[in-house]
């Protein structure tokens, strides 16, 4: 506001100053123009800051957060505010304490970096989400981001904690890469998904399908699934096919008529399972009650 009355007085006494020199009218207009607009850019931006993580630390913990870009000198700290462009830097982790209600945040996340947003949640639209570091929630309330580059090819780790069995965000049909680490709970897929990177159940189960749903669902991973010792993929017990005698020919191949019926993974690289694998084997092992098509490409 102050900068807005200042412009005004200036305007006014440019004014008065044109006046007396007979200036003409348009060219006034034109002095106003310009102070307005300088004034109008210069709030804009100064309300863009860029802050970067100093270490690692809560969100809203001014210690956390530094203006130099490298993240080794702690200057301009202020916790991020409407408007501002975050970056968490590598090996350092910034967690969320509460709801962030910050408006028009563009975030990125580099390369070992981490955004621990815990049980809490961002409660307006971010403007962007980038990077290849690792977005944790452990709850199933992702943000609404305007442009979402995180989960896009070559993009970053959407990873859930989440202590309850949940449903994975139907908003969501593609990610890079995503890590379930959910112990004693379970993800759920009620949606088909697309992969550009690899599945990753490090704890907890990833599950296909709920215990009721008859629609057949597809994940396609295009780069790798490892199930670590801790975790586990099974089926849901929804069942797609009551009657496969009736099932008719026809189709194009790998996937005939006759898989039709069936939640179909089609996995592009590795399938590492150090953990457990239920109703899932070598390459188009069909499961009859539950219902799952297993291809490797």
């Amino acid at each position: 506001m102050e900068n807005v009355i200042l412009s005004q007085m200036t305007v006014a006494s440019a004014i008065r100053e044109k006046s007396k020199k007979g200036s003409s009218l348009s060219k006034t207009f034109k002095s106003i123009l310009f102070v307005l607009t300088f004034s109008l850019f210069s709030n804009f931006v100064i309300g863009q800051t860029t802050y970067y993580s100093y270490q690692t630390g809560a969100w809203n913990d001014v210690n956390t957060w530094t203006t130099d870009p490298s993240g080794t000198t702690r200057v301009g700290a202020a916790v991020p505010s409407n408007n501002s462009t975050v970056v968490i830097l590598s090996d350092r982790t910034v967690t969320a304490t509460a709801n962030i209600a910050s408006t028009n945040l563009s975030i990125q996340i580099d390369n070992g970096g981490v955004l621990d947003m815990s049980t809490y949640v961002f409660t307006n639209s971010l403007r962007s989400l980038s990077g290849q570091g690792v977005f944790s929630l452990a709850s199933a309330s992702f943000p609404n981001v305007t442009t979402n580059n995180l989960i896009n090819v070559g993009g970053g780790t959407v990873e859930y904690t989440t202590a309850s069995d949940f449903s994975l965000p139907v908003a969501l049909t593609t990610y890079n890469n995503l890590s379930i680490n959910t112990v004693g709970s379970t993800a759920i897929q009620t949606h088909n998904m697309t992969l550009s990177g690899d599945l990753i159940v490090k704890s907890g189960v990833f599950q296909i399908n709920d215990n009721s749903s008859t629609t057949p669902l597809e994940l396609v991973v295009n780069g790798n699934i490892n199930v670590e010792s801790r975790g586990s993929i099974r089926v849901g017990r929804g069942v797609t096919y009551t009657d496969i005698e009736s099932v008719g020919t026809g189709g194009t191949a790998p996937f005939t008529n006759y898989y039709a019926g069936f939640h179909r993974v089609v996995l592009y690289g590795n399938f590492t399972n150090n953990g457990s694998v239920f109703y899932v084997f070598f390459i188009c092992f069909v499961d009859i009650v539950n219902g799952i098509d297993f291809d490797f490409r």
